[in-house]
C-alpha cells in the first residue's frame, strides 16, 4: 500500500533535504546545491520531490535533451550515445532518481517515475534512463520495465572519469574513481 504522497517542482527551500538524501544514497557530492539551481524556473529541466506525511521521501530529477545536452550525460561513451540517439531528438531524460532509505519499497519511486514520464512525453516519445548498477542489480530496473521501458546496453565504469573529474563519492566505491556499471533503458528500440 502506498503511504499519501504528494508530488511537486523542486523549490529552493528544498535543497537541503534533497541533498540529505543524495549525498546517502547516491554518494557525498554526486548531486550539488549549484547542480539543484539549474532545476528552478527551467522548462528543460525539472526536479520533482515526493513528500510522504510531511517529510521528503525522495526525487526525481528528467531533462529534454537536444543534442548538446545528450552530449553531456553521455560523458565517456559520446560516440555510443551520438549514434544511437542522436537521430531521435530531443530525448527525454530520466535523470537521478534517488528514495529516502526510511520510504523504500513503498511505490514512491514509482509514483515519481509516472508522473516524470508524464510531463516528458508531452515533449517527446524518445524517453531514456541512464541506470546505476548496484551490487550486480539495477535497483530501478523493475520500475522502468514496468513503465514500458527496455534494456538496451551495459557500460562499464561509466562514472570514472566523471567522478574524478568533479571529486564526489560514490556509496559503492568510496572515494573517486567511481568504477560501477550502468546500464541504458529507452523506450524505443535502437540497435
Amino acid at each position: 500500500m502506498i503511504p499519501p504522497t504528494s508530488i511537486s517542482r523542486l523549490l529552493e527551500t528544498d535543497f537541503e533535504e534533497l541533498l540529505i538524501i543524495a549525498d546517502a544514497i547516491l554518494g557525498k557530492n554526486y548531486i550539488t546545491q549549484r547542480e539543484l539551481e539549474n532545476y528552478i524556473g527551467n522548462p528543460s529541466k525539472i526536479c520533482f520531490v515526493a513528500r510522504t506525511r510531511g517529510e521528503m521521501s525522495g526525487f526525481q530529477q528528467i531533462q529534454i535533451c537536444h543534442y548538446n545536452e545528450l552530449m553531456t550525460l553521455a560523458l565517456s561513451e559520446k560516440s555510443w550515445f551520438n549514434l544511437q540517439f542522436s537521430h531521435n531528438l530531443p530525448i527525454g531524460v530520466l535523470k537521478t532518481i534517488a528514495i529516502s532509505t526510511k520510504f523504500q519499497k513503498q511505490g514512491i519511486g514509482t509514483i515519481l517515475t509516472k508522473k516524470s514520464l508524464e510531463v516528458l512525453t508531452k515533449s517527446t516519445n524518445n524517453i531514456l534512463s541512464i541506470c546505476w548498477v548496484l551490487n550486480g542489480v539495477v535497483p530501478y530496473s523493475r520500475i522502468l520495465i514496468g513503465c514500458g521501458l527496455a534494456e538496451l546496453r551495459k557500460i562499464n565504469s561509466l562514472w570514472k572519469k566523471d567522478s574524478l573529474a568533479k571529486k564526489y563519492d560514490c556509496t559503492c566505491c568510496g572515494k573517486p574513481p567511481c568504477l560501477c556499471n550502468a546500464i541504458i533503458y529507452t523506450s524505443t528500440h535502437y540497435s
